[in-house]
């Protein structure tokens, strides 16, 4: 759980550290769904953080399951309505494709539950098992989707998102015009 006042006098130091800090400056705080509530998220708008990256990774119950989520989708879909309410109009959410027992529909179910949620900016990931994780020891147990079934994942995607406004401005990043993350693209534009 945050502590505020705590909080609220780290924030306020980092934040007057950042020279000539204006509307232009991206101050993003990354979260789980299930870490946050309204007044937290309105505390966090008052600290001057003008952009918030959700961890939702589906809203697939079992997906979540199997990731070891926390959060349910009706709690991923609370915590964008509420950070939606605490003021922030620049949200991003992470979504992931490539998991074990995935299904185009199953995929297609989160997809179509973007529609009318209040964000501006999704990163999409394919899983990556990489080792020393739970997922590399149990990696020959897990029906994970293969070549062609990952690339018919990624093409439903990419209609999905090009439906909903979003343009894809760089590898796994899509965004509503002008709200490209400035910290990507300046690792995108070498800056």
């Amino acid at each position: 759980m945050f502590r505020p006042l705590y909080l609220r006098s780290l924030l306020d130091r980092l934040l007057q550290e950042i020279p000539s800090l204006d509307s232009r400056v991206e101050i993003t705080l990354e979260a789980n769904p299930e870490e946050l509530s309204l007044s937290q998220l309105q505390q966090f708008r008052e600290f001057g953080i003008n952009r918030l990256s959700l961890g939702v990774q589906s809203f697939d119950t079992s997906s979540l399951t199997i990731l070891g989520r926390c959060h349910s989708p009706s709690k991923a879909k609370q915590a964008l309505l509420d950070a939606k309410q605490a003021g922030f109009d620049n949200v991003s959410i992470d979504l992931m494709y490539d998991l074990p027992s995935q299904t185009l529909p199953s995929f297609a179910s989160t997809l179509d539950q973007l529609e009318g949620l209040p964000f501006t900016h999704l990163s999409l990931y394919n899983l990556t098992i990489e080792p020393h994780t739970v997922f590399y020891r149990d990696r020959h147990k897990l029906s994970l989707p293969n070549q062609s079934a990952s690339r018919n994942l990624l093409d439903q995607a990419l209609a999905a998102l090009s439906r909903l406004g979003l343009k894809r401005y760089e590898i796994s990043a899509f965004a509503k015009p002008g709200y490209e993350s400035r910290h990507n693209l300046g690792y995108w534009l070498n800056r």
